[in-house]
């Protein structure tokens, strides 16, 4: 499992420095346009990109987070095909490999949404009152589409 994290740490430091600047330039941006005269449940929930999608900036911020998580996922799955599959293969079982990364990109997909709640809540305290929904939704949504994710490159990857 240490092998499978340090290959996702070579990845940020490879690919995903891009990904992360852009998100966190874009996510800045969206939080000035959307909380410069009042903080609501709806501008949290915008930023967050969970339901109830009531815009089309919503609708276009959250596809930008599902591609991002997509694209990191697809990537770190590939990744050893991609660099050092066989050193991989000849140790362990496709499964057992895939199962590792599985796991550890769901533990990864749940600390990183549970950052982006807290981190976006800091902001909005003492203007609303902590939504359990909008952090069900916030977690689960990007669970499903790494489970999803998952599911379509373990299909890729075997023919």
């Amino acid at each position: 499992m240490l092998y499978y994290l340090l290959s996702f740490y070579q990845l940020v430091k490879k690919q995903y420095l891009l990904v992360f600047g852009l998100y966190l330039s874009l996510y800045i941006i969206l939080f000035i346009i959307t909380t410069a005269f009042t903080k609501t449940l709806t501008e949290f929930n915008i930023l967050l990109g969970v339901p109830e999608y009531m815009s089309t900036l919503q609708i276009i911020w959250t596809l930008f987070q599902i591609s991002s998580h997509v694209y990191i996922t697809y990537s770190f799955f590939s990744y050893e095909q991609d660099s050092s599959f066989e050193y991989i293969i000849l140790r362990e079982s496709y499964i057992k490999n895939f199962i590792k990364k599985l796991i550890l990109i769901l533990l990864i997909t749940i600390v990183i949404r549970v950052i982006i709640f807290l981190g976006t809540y800091v902001f909005f305290y003492h203007s609303i009152s902590f939504n359990i929904a909008s952090f069900i939704y916030n977690i689960v949504i990007y669970v499903i589409v790494s489970l999803i994710t998952t599911i379509a490159v373990l299909f890729i990857k075997r023919e």
